[in-house]
């Protein structure tokens, strides 16, 4: 081989190889999240969204359980809550709760993110990203099954816990960073229950 073909094929390499390999990557950390997240019982979360002022908790538990608390300016906002035959949408502000059948179906929403990981998601790429107001990144961009134009992004740290996680809706871009995540941790069946209070307008949809 001539040093000009030789040349070449060393740069050639040095373009393409770092690509090759976080190609490889992204299967071995899409499969790492799987297994920590494969058999899920329950979780707890604590979650910011930025540029939204909006803070909250997530509670989750199988099947089909979950408890999303909202907060803004400091005051509660929104709660919907799920037992698995009921879903309660409570807005304080408004004094009503929305009361309807859970869609049983795999929305992409943040508890799926966890709850439902290896049956909704395929891994897409991997690439390191700086984000102002989350620092230095490894973004996993995740696909979802049988919706091609459908995508969220895990910002992961080098030990590969979740940072936050990114959500495309429409025009609108949502990242919530997540504070505090726990795996399997005893929550009482009463977390999933709403008993609206006696001032509130109920609206029954089932």
């Amino acid at each position: 081989m001539n040093r000009r073909i030789y040349t070449f094929v060393t740069l050639l390499a040095i373009i393409l190889l770092p690509g090759f390999l976080f190609s490889l990557e992204k299967d071995k950390v899409f499969e790492q999240l799987r297994l920590r997240f494969s058999g899920l019982n329950s979780l707890k979360l604590q979650f910011t969204i930025l540029n939204k002022g909006l803070s909250g908790s997530l509670l989750v538990a199988s099947p089909n359980k979950f408890r999303l608390e909202l907060m803004k300016d400091k005051q509660l906002d929104r709660i919907i809550i799920s037992n698995g035959q009921n879903l309660w949408n409570y807005s304080p502000k408004e004094k009503q709760v929305v009361l309807s059948t859970p869609n049983t179906s795999e929305q992409l929403d943040l508890q799926n993110v966890f709850a439902n990981f290896e049956k909704i998601f395929v891994p897409i790429s991997l690439a390191k990203e700086n984000n102002s107001q989350l620092g230095s990144n490894l973004t996993l961009l995740l696909g979802v099954k049988n919706e091609p134009n459908q995508k969220v992004k895990l910002y992961l740290d080098n030990k590969l816990q979740i940072k936050a996680v990114g959500f495309a809706n429409g025009s609108e871009n949502l990242l919530y960073r997540i504070q505090r995540l726990q795996l399997n941790v005893p929550i009482k069946t009463i977390t999933f229950e709403f008993k609206p209070p006696k001032d509130v307008e109920v609206i029954d949809l089932r």
